[in-house]
Parts: structure tokens; C-alpha cells; sequence
């Protein structure tokens, strides 16, 4: 049956975490019941984030085809009325269900959008909850500034070892972390690629990272970000308890 803008809604799995609802379209044709069991894999890394940041993550859709672009992964377009034109073979519907659904399901989000992922990494069993969650960081990036700093007050800076020199607005780019393993983000601006690379390992469990330091590094400059803002203390506490509580934000 063709995907339209009358049946589309059939095609969602929304998948609760912290009870935030993340929406799933599954164009790929094949039965949702197997899809559904598949989405299960992405619940202990989502499970960790704070609820602004799940609010900021936008609708997925797996596609049959590739997406219109020279990465291997998933995407999440900057202009995404430009991304879908034309391609819908690869999209498994037109791309007018895609730009309804982005506007339908745009929540409190800044700007409305998408993640895609192609119909090759959704079906490695090894690769896709990695890209799926690579990509929701993206969408956290874009909505709440995960790479922009925001102002650090006196106070804070003091609490997070930060410099005085720094205690200023920051620039996005100015986000940069010493390269860490696995690196989750290999393409856009050099501070975005830092951030998302970051919070992916934190996230993980800090996966492939055994020194407190780096660990520590990590959670603070993340909780300088706007995206980190109004996360309280006390989740940092729940998800990274072997950090000091001075590496955590407001």
C-alpha cells in the first residue's frame, strides 16, 4: 500500500524514553512488528538523556533507499524541503508526506525537521542504534545549541575550574575537545563534530574511555553549552555518578 498523507500516521512507532515520546516512521515496507523489536536496542542510550534534550530530537524515518548525499550514514538536513525533492524512490513515499510530517510533528522544537537512515545501516545490526543516536544529537545540537557556550557566571567557572580569562560568551567553534576514540562525527564544523563526538561518548557509558580525567573533561565542557543549561545537578549525579559533582552544570 502507498505511503500518503492520509496513512502515514500507520507507519509510526513512537518509542517512550524518559517519558518522552520519539516518533519512528518506518517507510522501509517491511512489517513493524520486527522494526519495533529493533528500536528496543536504543534504550539504554536514550534513556540517559535529560528530558529538554529528548524534546529537541526530531521525528526519524528509516528509508529504503540512500540518502541524497556523499555520507554513509543517517542524515539530518539543514534544508530538508531541498534534501527530499526529487528523491522518491529513495524516500519510499513523496517527499510532500515527509515535509507534512516534519511540520506535524515539530513540537516545541526551534525549527521544524528530520533525521533520516538509509535503508543499509537500518538493517546492520551493528551500525544502526549507533547512527540513530549520532543523529539525535544532532537534532539536540541544532534546537539547544549543544556546541554554542553560554555565558559562565563568576560563580560557576569558579565550581567548574574554569579560567577567568574564559568566563565570557562562546563562539561554537570554540568547543574542541583532543580527538577521543571511536570518533562518532566525522563531518561539519570542527566545534559541532567536538560536541556530538562528546556527548556520544557520554551517553555510551564514556565506551573506550577508562581515565577519570578525560571522563571529567568531558561532562564539563558539556555543561558549559546552552543545550546543557537547565539540566539540573542531579542528572548529572544519576547518569555519571563516578564524576565529581563539580564536574557537573547548573
Amino acid at each position: 500500500m502507498p505511503i500518503t498523507l492520509g496513512n502515514y500516521r500507520e507507519y509510526c512507532l513512537p518509542q517512550m524514553f524518559n517519558g518522552v515520546e520519539v516518533p519512528f516512521f518506518i517507510f522501509t515496507g517491511e512489517p513493524l512488528p520486527e522494526a519495533r523489536a529493533k528500536l528496543l536496542a536504543l534504550q539504554s542510550a536514550f534513556s540517559r538523556m535529560p528530558e529538554q534534550h529528548l524534546r529537541a530530537v526530531y521525528p526519524f524515518i528509516i528509508i529504503p533507499g540512500r540518502l541524497p548525499s556523499r555520507g554513509h550514514g543517517g542524515g539530518t538536513p539543514d534544508l530538508p524541503a531541498s534534501a527530499v525533492r526529487g528523491h522518491e524512490r529513495d524516500l519510499g513515499t513523496s517527499p510532500e508526506v515527509v515535509l507534512r510530517l516534519m511540520e506535524d510533528y515539530r513540537g516545541t522544537r526551534s525549527r521544524a525537521g528530520f533525521h533520516w537512515i538509509p535503508g543499509h545501516v537500518w538493517s546492520d545490526l551493528d551500525r544502526y542504534p549507533a547512527t540513530i543516536l549520532h543523529e539525535a544529537i544532532h537534532g539536540i545540537d541544532i534546537n539547544l545549541g549543544l556546541a554554542t557556550r553560554r555565558r559562565v557566571a563568576p560563580a560557576d567557572a569558579s565550581r567548574l575550574d574554569i579560567p577567568g580569562s574564559v568566563v565570557r560568551p562562546y563562539a561554537p567553534a570554540d568547543f574542541i575537545l583532543d580527538p577521543l576514540p571511536g570518533a562518532a562525527c566525522g563531518s561539519g564544523p570542527v566545534g559541532v563534530r567536538a560536541a556530538v563526538n562528546a556527548y556520544f561518548k557520554l551517553l555510551g557509558g564514556f565506551s573506550g574511555i577508562t581515565s577519570d580525567v578525560v571522563q571529567r573533561r568531558i561532562a564539563r565542557e558539556l555543561s558549559m553549552s546552552r543545550a546543557f543549561e537547565s539540566v539540573p545537578t542531579s542528572w548529572w549525579e544519576a547518569t555519571c555518578p563516578a564524576l565529581v559533582p563539580s564536574a557537573a552544570g547548573s
